[in-house]
């Protein structure tokens, strides 16, 4: 254990590495030595870890994508991280930014409880990736292969939507549909409104000391006025008229 100390120690570990040529610089240690950089693993599940990658006894085959990690059993994360290239490099975080979006890569997963290891099949890095919560799988996404890629983000909460055009949903009385309007057919005969026998028949107003007088025309049927009218003075019998006046005061005027 203490080689395996020493070994993890004398690593050249970087914070960030570009994996864009997968299989390039591929790992040439042992899992021992690559899994001694794993202190926060427990030594019971770095032991049971060892046993499984070197017996090729994987808990899951995946398929890596520029945006995620795709498995037959479950869905992981898209990071990777702490990666082994060469004999004694350690990469903290890698990317796939350079990556087309149609690139793949098959791997293995193993895993003891909660952790787990990732092992490329092109280059064998031994590295570590997370498991997402079970039932969190959801749809992926991809330009090219729609079951392939980045997981989508759990959707929000939906907003009920309210319908303010009908009730409010406490207990109204529903109001009486608005009565038609009475219909009066037009008689072109006159132009007047003609009144159905079904229609009521609503007396016309008229203030009081007017008398109506019919409209200008000559009568016709239906057509006279309810209320007998007399004829307007022509302008001679003003003359008689006022003729007459005036020979009643001449005659007035000799009596006296």
């Amino acid at each position: 254990m203490s080689t395996l100390l020493a070994v993890a120690a004398a690593a050249v570990i970087a914070q960030t590495c570009s994996w864009d040529k997968p299989g390039h610089n591929p790992y040439t240690g042992t899992p021992e030595a690559a899994l001694a950089h794993y202190k926060d693993i427990p030594a019971e599940q770095r032991k049971t870890l060892i046993s499984k990658i070197k017996s090729d006894r994987a808990d899951d085959q995946v398929t890596i994508s520029r945006n995620g990690i795709s498995g037959k059993m479950r869905q992981y994360y898209p990071e990777i991280k702490d990666m082994h290239f060469g004999a004694n490099q350690v990469c903290r975080s890698t990317s796939r930014t350079k990556w087309k979006i149609e690139h793949r890569e098959p791997g293995s997963v193993y895993c003891a409880g909660d952790y787990c290891v990732l092992i490329p099949k092109v280059c064998g890095n031994i590295s570590r990736i997370t498991r997402r919560p079970e039932g969190g799988a959801g749809p992926l996404i991809g330009s090219l292969y729609p079951n392939r890629g980045r997981l989508l983000p759990a959707p929000p909460p939906q907003t009920p939507i309210y319908d303010v055009s009908g009730p409010s949903g406490e207990d109204e009385p529903e109001l009486p549909p608005p009565a038609a309007a009475l219909y009066f057919p037009i008689a072109e005969s006159y132009g007047g409104p003609y009144r159905s026998a079904a229609a009521p028949n609503f007396a016309p107003y008229q203030p009081a000391g007017l008398v109506p007088f019919a409209p200008p025309g000559p009568p016709s049927p239906g057509r006279e006025s309810p209320i007998p009218t007399s004829p307007i003075p022509e302008p001679y019998m003003w003359i008689e008229l006022f003729g007459g006046l005036a020979v009643l005061l001449l005659t007035k005027r000799r009596r006296k």
